[in-house]
Parts: C-alpha cells; sequence; structure tokens
C-alpha cells in the first residue's frame, strides 16, 4: 500500500475484527480482512439499499459475501488478503463458482494489486459471460480507509496524514490471435502473436479499468486510420467505418471491461500492422486522456490460403447464413463426401460467418489428431460453465478445491459430481449421460456455434452425445440458440452409425449437403491460379482444361497440382508472385499429370524424395512416427532425436504443417489423404517400422513418454508384452483406449497375434471368443475384405481344436459360421461350403458326452446343411445342393428350431422368385417363415429380425404393397440402428435402402426422399467399397430413366455395357437397361456394339431390334418381373 505499512495494516485488521465480533481471536489474515470488507461494502452499498450477507466457508478458509438487489439479481463478492500476487487458479474455483450461482456482479477486494494478467482474464470472464465486475483493489482500499476512518487512521499511524490518491482510468490494449480450444498439452497462456498470415483471425482487445472511487466515464474506441486496415475484414457485428467510432462504453466506479474486435488477415503483403485500437475517456462530458495501442508491424507468412472459388461453395454459404443463423434458434449444417473435397473449407468460412455475426464459437477443425470425443466434451462444459483457457488448465489439477458457498441445491451438487468426473482420465457414456441436461442447459443460456470437422474420426460415442444435444436443444428451443457444424469423410467411416447419423441430421430439416468438388474446369482453373498467384495469360492453355475435364475437380487434387509444379521447378517465386519461364516444361508436365489425388501425390512426393536422397532412410523413420503420435510436438522430437532440417523440409514442400505457433511448434500431416497415401501405397509397413524405431526408447514409456497411451499399447502388443488375462481386459474394454480409426486393423492384428501367442495360457473356449471377437469388430467396423486376413489368420488355430467340451463346441461353431459367412460377403462361397462340409462330418463323429448336447449337435448340423444349401445357390448350383435344404427343414421341423426353419422358408422361397416359376408357391413359403418367426422367444426373435424385415419388404413389394414397403424399411432402418448385438449392420442396411428405392421408384416418387434415399444407400455402399457395383450403377440408371435424364442414362449404361462380365449372373441387368435404351433411343444406333456378347445374352439383340419388336418385347418382358409396377409399366427381376 501507498501509506499503510505492513504492521500498522494489521492492527487496522484486528480492529475491524474486534468490531466485527467482539474479540481479537482471529489470528487469520483472510478472516480479519474478511470483517474489514464487510464495513466496506456497508459503505459503499446502503444507499442503493444493496445489504450484503457472509456466505459460508469458501475453499481458501476465508468467507465471501452475497447480496440481492432489488432486480433479483445476485451480487458476489470475494476476498483475498494475498501479500503477494494472487495466482490465477486462486481464483478459477471463484469464477466457476459464480458462473454456477448465476451471479450477475462479482467484486473482487484484495490486499495486493492484481496483475495485468490477471485482470486480462478478469476482463475476459467479464466479456464472455456478461457479467459487471468490480476491482477493490490496494490503493482503491487504502483511500476508502482514509476517506472513512480518518481518526482510526491516525490513532494507528500516530499522526494526521494528508493522502493524495491519483484516479484514472487504466487502458491497457493487447491483441492475440483468436483461440479456437484449449490445448492441455502445451498451453502457455495468452496467444501471443509473433507473424500473421491469411486466413487467420486476431483479436484486438483493450481492457479499461476505471480507478475513479465514485465517478462513473465513457470511453469512446475507435480505430485509427491506416492503409494497412484494408488488409483485414472487420468480423465484429458492431463495425463501422474503419475510422469512426466502433463503440462507445459506460464504466460505473472501480468496474473493468474487456472490449474485443475480430479481424482476420485476407491480402497477402510482407509486412502489416493489425489495425489499431484508439481510446477517448470522457468525465462529466470532458475528455480526460487518450491513449493508442502500439503499432507493431509484424511479418506476414506467405501461406497460399485463399478464399473458395466456384458459385457452388458460395451458394453453400449464402444458405448456411440464411437458414441455420436468420431463421432458426437451433439450427445445423452437415457437409459429408470423400476427402479433398473443400469440407473443411466450408466449416471455415461458416466460422467467419458465424463470427460475424456474434456466435460464441467452438471449433473443433484440427482438434482430431490427437483428441478423444472425452475431450470434446471437456471443451463445450469448460467454455459453457465460463472456464476459460487459463482457468480450466488450472482447473484441470484443482477440481476439488471447488466449495459452493450453499449446496442446498442439488443441482449444484450434480455440478461437482460433473467436474469430478471430466476430470477423471477415463469415464463411459453411460456415466456421462446423467449430466447431459447440465451442459445443454448452460449451453441454451448463451449463443454458441460447434464446429466438429472430420467427425468419424471420434469413436462412435460422439454421435450419442450430439443426437442428444440435438434432441434436448429441439425441446428447449425458446431459450436456445445453438449453430451445431459438422463434416464427415464418408471414405474414412469405419462404423455405419456415422452414415445413419446423415440420414438423421437431415431429416430433422437441418441443412446437409454432399461435397464434390468444382463443378467444372473453369473454376479449378481459377483455384490453381490463385493458389500459384500466377496471372491469367500462363494457364489458359487448352491443354489444362483437357486434363481437368478428365481427372479430379477436388479443391485438395488442386491444390496437390500445385505442389507438384512447385516441386517440378515449373513454377518459381518471386516477391511472391508465381513465374513461368519455361512454359514448354510446363505444358509437357502438364501433360503427364496422374488423374487421380493419390498418384499425383506419390510423383510429387518421390521428386521431394529425390531432392534429399541423403535423408531418405530418416524421412521415413519420421513419417513413420507422425503416423504412430498423430501430432509431434517440439519436445517430442527432441526426444525421439529427429532432424529439425527433415521437418522443415517436408513443411516447405506441403507434406505436413505446423499447427502451434512460433513458440510452441506442433506438427501433424497436412491433411487426411497425404497420411493415407503414404500409410498404404508408398509406406504400407508405417506401423511397422515405428514399432521398431521405438525399441531404443522403451525405457522412457514410464517417465517423459507415459502419457502416448495408445502408441505405447501399439508397442506392447507389437512386442507380445503383456499375459493372456491383460490380453482379455484389453479386449474387453478397447474402447476406453481410443484407438484412432486408422489403427484398428493393426490393434486388432497385434492382439490376434497376442492371443494365439498365448493359447496355451487360456482356456480354449475363452481363446476361441477372443480371436473371434477381434475379427468380428473389424469386420463390423472396417470390412469383410480387412477381416478375412485376421479370419484366415485364426482359423486354422481355432479349426484345429478338437474337443467334445460342449463351451468350446459352441464357441467353435460359432466361429466357423462367421468366418464362412464372411468368405461369402466376399464372392467365396465354394470355400466356404468345403469348410461347412468339413465341419458337419466332425459334429457327425462327435462322441455325446453330455445328455442336453444331442439337441445342440443336431441344431448345428440343420444350420450346416441349410448354409451349404446357400453356398450351393451362389455358386449357381441351387437344385445341386437342395437336398441339403430338404434335410434342414426335416431336422427344424422334427426339433422345433424355429429360426432354421425360418431361413429355410426364406432360402426355399428364393427359388421360386428367380426366374419367376412359381410366385404363389414362394409367397407362400415367405409366409411359412413369418409363422416361424412369431414363434420365436423374444431373445432370439430380436437376432433373427433383420432377416425377417428383409423378406417382410420384398413380399411387400412382390404384392404390390409399396407404401406399405417403404414405411416398413424405415422401421427395420431404425431397428437395425438401435441393436448392437445384430451382425451384418451394413449389409442388411444396404438391403433395406435398396428395396426401399426399388418401391419409390416403382411408384414414381421423384420427391426428396428419393434423393436422400439414394445418399444414404451410396455412402453406405461406399463403406463395403461396392459404390461402383452393377447394382448401384442399374439403380442409378433406372432414376435417371424415371426422370428422363436421357444423357444420364446413355453414359450409365455405356459404362455398363463395356465393363460388365457377361458370364455375370446381373446381366439381366443389362439386358433390362438395352430394352429401355431402345425406348428412349427407338431410332438411334449404340455406338458400342460389342458382338462378344451375342451368344450370351439377349443385350445386342435388343439394341438391333426396331421400335415396334421392342413394344412387344417389352410387355413380355415386364410380365415375367418379379415385382412389378402397379401400372405394369415398369419392374425388377430377383
Amino acid at each position: 500500500m501507498k501509506f499503510i505499512e505492513d504492521k500498522v495494516w494489521t492492527e487496522i485488521l484486528n480492529y475491524f475484527y474486534k468490531k466485527q465480533y467482539g474479540s481479537i481471536k482471529g489470528n487469520i489474515k483472510g478472516v480479519q480482512f474478511e470483517a474489514l470488507v464487510a464495513f466496506l461494502l456497508k459503505l459503499l452499498f446502503n444507499q442503493y439499499e444493496i445489504e450484503f450477507h457472509p456466505t459460508k466457508a469458501s475453499h481458501d478458509g476465508s468467507k465471501d459475501f452475497w447480496a440481492i438487489d432489488d432486480l433479483q439479481e445476485l451480487w458476489w463478492a470475494e476476498c483475498k488478503n494475498y501479500t503477494q500476487n494472487i495466482a490465477l487458479k486462486e481464483l478459477a474455483p471463484t469464477l466457476v463458482m459464480a458462473e454456477l450461482n448465476d451471479v450477475q456482479h462479482l467484486l473482487f477486494f484484495s490486499y495486493s494489486n492484481l496483475n495485468k494478467n490477471l485482470k486480462r482474464h478478469i476482463g475476459r470472464y467479464a466479456f464472455e459471460h456478461k457479467k459487471e465486475v468490480f476491482i477493490y483493489e490496494n490503493e482503491t482500499i487504502e483511500e476508502l480507509l482514509f476517506t472513512n476512518y480518518k481518526e482510526m487512521l491516525s490513532d494507528f499511524l500516530g499522526q494526521q496524514i494528508k493522502a493524495d490518491f491519483h484516479h484514472s482510468v487504466e487502458i491497457d490494449f493487447y491483441n492475440e490471435k483468436n483461440p479456437k480450444l484449449i490445448d492441455k498439452k502445451r498451453f502457455n497462456g495468452y496467444y501471443e502473436i509473433m507473424d500473421l498470415a491469411v486466413g487467420e483471425v486476431y483479436n484486438l482487445n483493450v481492457i479499461a479499468e476505471n480507478k475513479h472511487k465514485f465517478n462513473s466515464c465513457t470511453i469512446k474506441i475507435t480505430i485509427d486510420e491506416s492503409e494497412d486496415n484494408y488488409y483485414f475484414e472487420f468480423l465484429s457485428q458492431d463495425k463501422a467505418l474503419r475510422n469512426k467510432i466502433m463503440r462507445t462504453i459506460e464504466l460505473k466506479p472501480n468496474q473493468i471491461v474487456l472490449c474485443k474486435f475480430k479481424v482476420r488477415l485476407i491480402k497477402y503483403r510482407e509486412r502489416l500492422k493489425l489495425p489499431r485500437l484508439c481510446t477517448e475517456v470522457c468525465l462529466n462530458g470532458v475528455q480526460e486522456a487518450k491513449a493508442k495501442a502500439d503499432s507493431v508491424a509484424y511479418p506476414c507468412e506467405w501461406n497460399r490460403n485463399n478464399v473458395l472459388i466456384g458459385k457452388h461453395y458460395e451458394d453453400l454459404i449464402n444458405i448456411f447464413t440464411h437458414e441455420c443463423i436468420n431463421n432458426s434458434p437451433m439450427s445445423g449444417f452437415l457437409v459429408y463426401g470423400g476427402g479433398g473435397t473443400g469440407k473443411t473449407r466450408i466449416l471455415q468460412e461458416c466460422d467467419a460467418v458465424l463470427t460475424k455475426n456474434d456466435y460464441h464459437i467452438l471449433n473443433f477443425i484440427g482438434f482430431d489428431k490427437n483428441s478423444s470425443w472425452k475431450d470434446v466434451v471437456r471443451e463445450i462444459t469448460y467454455s459453457a460453465f465460463a472456464i476459460s483457457e487459463d482457468l480450466a488448465f488450472h482447473l484441470m489439477c484443482e477440481t476439488d478445491d471447488i466449495v459452493i458457498p450453499s449446496l442446498d441445491d442439488n443441482i449444484k451438487e450434480e455440478i461437482v459430481a460433473f467436474f469430478k468426473l471430466l476430470n477423471k482420465k477415463e469415464f463411459a457414456f453411460e456415466e456421462l449421460h446423467r449430466y447431459l441436461k447440465i451442459i445443454f442447459g448452460k449451453l441454451s443460456q448463451g449463443r454458441y456455434a460447434v464446429i466438429i470437422d472430420n467427425m468419424q474420426s471420434y469413436a462412435v460415442e460422439i454421435i450419442d452425445f450430439f443426437k442428444e444435444m440435438i434432441q434436448y436443444m429441439l425441446q428447449h428451443q425458446q431459450s436456445s440458440h445453438i449453430v451445431l457444424l459438422i463434416s464427415i469423410n464418408t471414405s474414412l467411416v469405419f462404423d455405419d452409425r456415422y452414415l445413419d447419423f446423415i440420414g438423421e441430421f437431415s431429416r430433422i430439416d437441418f441443412l446437409c449437403r454432399k461435397i464434390d468438388g468444382f463443378q467444372n474446369e473453369k473454376q479449378a482453373i481459377a483455384y490453381l491460379k490463385t493458389i500459384l498467384s500466377l496471372d491469367d495469360y500462363p494457364l489458359n492453355l487448352p491443354v489444362l482444361r483437357k486434363i481437368l475435364a478428365s481427372t479430379s475437380l477436388k479443391p485438395k487434387y488442386i491444390q496437390q497440382l500445385a505442389n507438384h509444379l512447385i516441386i517440378s521447378d515449373c513454377i518459381e517465386f518471386k516477391n511472391q508472385h508465381g513465374i513461368i519461364n519455361k512454359s514448354k516444361e510446363l505444358e509437357a508436365s502438364l501433360r503427364s499429370i496422374p488423374d487421380d489425388y493419390e498418384r499425383l501425390f506419390s510423383s510429387s512426393y518421390h521428386m521431394i524424395l529425390d531432392k534429399y536422397v541423403q535423408w531418405k532412410s530418416d524421412i521415413y523413420d519420421f513419417i513413420s512416427l507422425l503416423h504412430l503420435f498423430s501430432t509431434m510436438d517440439e519436445s517430442l522430437l527432441d526426444i525421439l532425436n529427429v532432424d529439425r532440417k527433415i521437418v522443415q523440409a517436408l513443411v516447405r514442400h506441403g507434406v505436413i504443417k505446423n499447427e502451434g505457433d512460433h513458440r510452441n511448434k506442433c506438427y501433424a500431416f497436412e491433411h487426411d489423404l497425404i497420411e493415407s497415401c503414404l500409410s498404404t501405397d508408398i509406406y504400407p509397413d508405417l506401423l511397422k517400422n515405428a514399432m521398431k524405431y521405438l525399441e531404443s526408447y522403451q525405457d522412457l514409456f514410464h517417465t517423459i513418454l507415459r502419457d502416448k497411451q495408445v502408441p505405447i499399447l501399439l508397442y506392447k502388443l507389437s512386442h507380445r508384452m503383456y499375459a493372456g488375462s491383460e490380453l482379455i481386459t484389453i479386449n474387453k474394454h478397447k474402447v476406453l483406449y481410443t484407438i484412432p480409426n486408422k489403427f484398428i486393423f493393426n490393434f486388432h492384428t497385434y492382439l490376434l497375434d497376442n492371443f494365439i501367442n498365448k493359447k496355451d495360457e487360456m482356456e480354449l473356449n475363452v481363446f476361441i471368443k477372443e480371436v473371434s471377437e477381434c475379427c468380428k469388430y473389424v469386420r463390423d467396423h472396417i470390412s469383410e475384405l480387412s477381416a478375412e486376413y485376421l479370419f484366415d489368420k485364426a482359423f486354422s488355430h481355432v479349426f484345429d481344436i478338437v474337443s467334445n467340451e460342449k463351451n468350446i463346441l459352441r464357441e467353435q461353431f460359432s466361429f466357423i459360421i462367421h468366418y464362412c459367412e464372411n468368405k461369402n460377403r466376399l464372392a467365396k462361397a465354394d470355400l466356404s461350403r468345403k469348410i461347412y462340409t468339413l465341419y458337419y462330418e466332425r459334429l457327425e463323429a462327435c462322441v455325446l458326452n453330455h445328455r442336453d448336447m444331442e439337441r445342440e449337435i443336431e441344431y448345428a448340423k440343420a444350420y450346416l446343411e441349410n448354409r451349404i444349401f446357400v453356398c450351393g445357390r451362389l455358386e449357381g448350383a441351387s437344385l445341386k445342393y437342395v437336398s441339403n435344404l430338404n434335410n434342414s427343414m426335416m431336422t427344424a421341423i422334427a426339433w422345433q428350431f424355429h429360426d432354421i426353419l425360418l431361413e429355410d422358408c426364406f432360402d426355399a422361397a428364393n427359388l421360386f422368385f428367380m426366374n419367376n416359376e412359381d410366385l404363389k408357391r414362394g409367397i407362400e413359403l415367405l409366409k411359412w417363415g413369418f409363422r416361424s418367426f412369431e414363434l420365436l422367444p423374444a431373445h432370439t426373435a430380436a437376432k433373427f429380425k433383420v432377416n425377417y424385415y428383409s423378406k417382410l419388404i420384398l413380399y411387400q413389394l412382390i404384392t404390390q404393397q409399396f407404401e406399405d414397403a417403404i414405411k416398413t424399411a424405415n422401421e427395420a432402418l431404425s431397428y437395425i440402428k438401435d441393436n448392437e448385438i445384430i451382425n451384418y449392420h451394413i449389409f442388411f442396411k444396404c438391403r433395406y435402402l435398396k428395396y426401399k428405392l426399388i418401391a419409390l421408384l416403382l411408384i414414381g416418387d421423384c420427391s426428396d426422399i428419393l434423393d436422400s434415399t439414394f445418399e444414404q444407400y451410396e455412402t453406405n455402399l461406399s463403406i463395403t467399397h461396392t459404390d461402383k457395383s452393377d447394382d448401384w450403377l442399374f439403380l442409378q440408371a433406372k432414376y435417371a430413366f424415371l426422370n428422363n435424364n436421357r444423357d444420364n442414362f446413355e453414359s450409365i449404361f455405356q459404362r455398363l455395357y463395356t465393363s460388365m462380365d457377361y458370364a455375370s449372373s446381373n446381366v439381366n441387368m443389362l439386358e433390362e437397361l438395352a430394352l429401355k435404351y431402345k425406348l428412349l433411343f427407338p431410332e438411334k444406333i449404340f455406338s458400342e456394339i460389342d458382338d462378344r456378347a451375342k451368344s450370351l445374352s439377349l443385350v445386342n439383340k435388343l439394341l438391333y431390334m426396331t421400335p415396334n419388336e421392342i413394344k412387344a418385347f417389352n410387355a413380355d418382358y415386364i410380365s415375367k418381373a418379379v415385382i412389378v409396377s402397379i401400372d405394369k409399366k415398369d419392374g425388377f427381376y430377383m
């Protein structure tokens, strides 16, 4: 303090404590200081009739005060009698609890001065949560004492002192990068600006603190005039002309306020100054002081970043602005599609729109690299509860310090329990579920936007979280204003629930768009010229237009094309402008450009390796490590001895990027597509190499590398360092490890190898169950093709087990069924049939050592007979194996195996539908199967209901109940989504969607429902890598025919005609399309006719027919279809 020494200060505290409590018992300075504050509060607020009351003891042992004014608003005074500067962590619990208690006015009384950094945090808290905050510190408290307790001070000081106090408004300007989210691992305070980058958003901040004891003041904030200002876009909602008043604020005595203005750099210059804030303080209408922020010229990073080009993208942003921001309190925008189509860029542009509209934005772009769905929940919660960047950092370790002044409210107790749950390293969604209403309730009180990029990179729990959020917000629309923006890369989806989410998002009238890239070569060329900073003339080349007409129009492909031209020295840069010195070399390079991203990147990457031959091995090691760790900061590079020259070279050539800043660099692959190309095409053994590299560092796993949970887990599995019991625990609780999607296959391959290695340590039934779970998980979350590798690896170890033990036989039988069904999905029914037959023979020779085993053995044999028949049908030899079907049915009837009888009836019905031989008999078999389903116990019915739905929809299609078929398909899709016990989720979902499409096409429904169903079907097929299959193209052609889209129909027909194997079982599709081709083009001769098909199909004969011949043939053709439209003008064969 200025006039009062420490010794006197102690006497003063004792004086007020005695005056308050009648004794001098208290020797805790915090408690004594609280007594002083009680008197000061009366002095300050009695005139406003605001009476403060002490709370219960707070976390530091002192007491605070609360009051309610005549507007029923809550005031809270916090007391800090610290001789040293108050640490931020001391205020974290206070600010959190102020938010929990809905405090509108917060007062800080502090013996020591609050430092500038702390005041910035307090100002940010007040700004983001719209609270009034007042600070009474050090000399302010001293002045209050001299003003109101002169005689008491004279007694203590021993003399009359004339105290002279200076009054002013303290102004603190500071600029920062617009913070997105908290980075717990490398957070270092404010987002200091070292340089500028095009596309980045910057905050221009000014903290104003009114140090006048009793007088309010007015502050006008303006922007200093500068030509540099025109390089920036002003994003603040209350923006005005750049040299006019931006904002006027009123400050009450001792109030602290933060004003924030956001600007985005939109154009490059070598050095630039951020727009400069100016303030003018007026007291009682008289100008008192002026101030300006420092003017700093920052170097500008030339990152070749630019705005999206193309009307398609611009229209999407405009639609988003109109539909998501202007029209609805709860809205959403989801973009989906393959990699490199511009989804992330769209989200970034929407971010700017949201900033202009004063949203509190939680931007998770790039967050998925090393974070889990739990981290997303934590970030959203911290923001909703006023825990800004540094406060959250402290709170992660200080949660137990939080004490609420009054815990009478159960909700507050739940909130404290909720924070403690978040502070746990691991928790399940079920634990979180009870607290969701707390998060959503806080979000609904503000104006928030949540941006989730690459949603498929997180575990599926993130879907559950956002579905719950959407449901809550839609039920509380009057109180909420939330925007949810999401992107999903469908080419990287490993679980079909993400595709379900796309459909559900669309069905609740949220904006949902598939993004494919630029719409024409002109847009792509304009984008390429912008990236390369070229003038118009160099790339107005016919060769480039021709190349782009036959290649990808995805933005990422165009960016890689630009990189390729730079790496190949066709383009050089002078003063950040692209220059072409050798146009002939450029044209020659363009002619040899691969037409897909993967080969283009591979070509560019090998050119990079040729430039750095001496580092080739080191680059391989670094790429391996980055693939394993996803991101690598400076400390990890040091620990693993990575040469910085390699890192800098790969950044320079666009392979990796720095996601941090100059002080805290953190490297990641520039894009998912790059990592995918490197890990599949160029270095297929990246993970294996990373495991080998880490062998020299495994002694650090328990020290400085201990937080790298997934890499350590993979390493230990790859080196078989776990016991059998540990492996079982890992397999059971693997969801808690949040294994990235890219490692699901590797993780389960390692796990399977470990189980095989530890087979002798385990009970055989447990061993079979665990290896089966590994294989099935990969099948259900990646693909049948990936699962085949694991199934084949495990097969001999399971099949070679010969035992009569019931538990072993059960698990072995289950494995065999899943193994062979996976083969069937991959068109390898001949192999499946042989294995089924071998296992059937083994069961026949099985010695029955349990009385109840006879029934189970008969069940297994009946089921195997059915599957042998199905394999025969898939091989095109149904009649050859019909005896197996008969045997299965007889056994099922005799033993009342209703589930097997259901399968038998359905499979038998297919025999009569294939060639439309006896529809009536086929329908009767379906009905028999339906009756068998009704006799199943509930737990068994749940398992077979997916097949029941499939045949019920088929029955409704055959009997022309098309509306019912659509309704049942929707019901089936909903059922499969909500049941985890079902196998082959994707297979049945594709089946239901296909049947739904058939029904919609046959009733001529050309509405949005048909379009969205086609999109869902396509995205599901993309998971199984069959989105270019004959089935898919056939349905697209039927759609084009229905809409009379002649050009599209002709293009698809030509594609099928030239590519289909005429021995294919799908040749009847081509026959129908040939028929429709002649109906659309009766006089046209198809130019691609190939005589190779004459002996195998009717296709060419149809293409040569006259219009009258086609008309007669069409009537006969439709009459033989299994599924026929009501007007008998269209139909489908089975």
